[in-house]
């Protein structure tokens, strides 16, 4: 017997839940940082010239942080806040059901491998919901 909030959850889009999800990260690796330098919202406010009510909305975690904004931040906090992952394909999901893979599909390779990729193609790989949707994207 599955619950009101089961059946709730189970409707939310799986970009939602991942956005909800990175919005935290964000807030919580702002707040660890604050912490770690003694400083407060206030603080981190008058830094970036904010008011601390709208610094306070951001910490909740809900903030649909833009990267300016992200940009700013970690300039004036000298650390950053958001690393993008480099070269190697990975899960964004935890479950099966919701994974989506990034590959690209190498040419003859040999050393000019990366260019004929770049010229010739590159597929995403997506399952959701048990379907498949493969998708070419020519790069000209």
């Amino acid at each position: 017997m599955s619950t009101k909030f089961d059946k709730i959850s189970k409707e939310i889009p799986p970009e939602t839940s991942l956005m909800v999800s990175k919005s935290f990260d964000i807030s919580e690796r702002i707040l660890d940082i604050l912490d770690e330098r003694g400083m407060t919202q206030k603080d981190f406010a008058q830094l970036l010239g904010k008011r601390e009510s709208e610094i306070c909305k951001w910490m909740k975690g809900t903030h649909n942080f833009t990267l300016e904004t992200i940009a700013k931040i970690e300039i004036v906090l000298g650390q950053t806040i958001l690393q993008v992952a480099k070269a190697t394909p990975q899960s964004i999901f935890a479950d099966t059901t919701h994974q989506m893979y990034f590959n690209l599909v190498l040419g003859k390779g040999g050393s000019s491998a990366k260019e004929e990729t770049l010229q010739n193609y590159t597929v995403v790989y997506s399952k959701k919901y048990s379907k498949e949707l493969n998708v070419s994207l020519e790069i000209r």
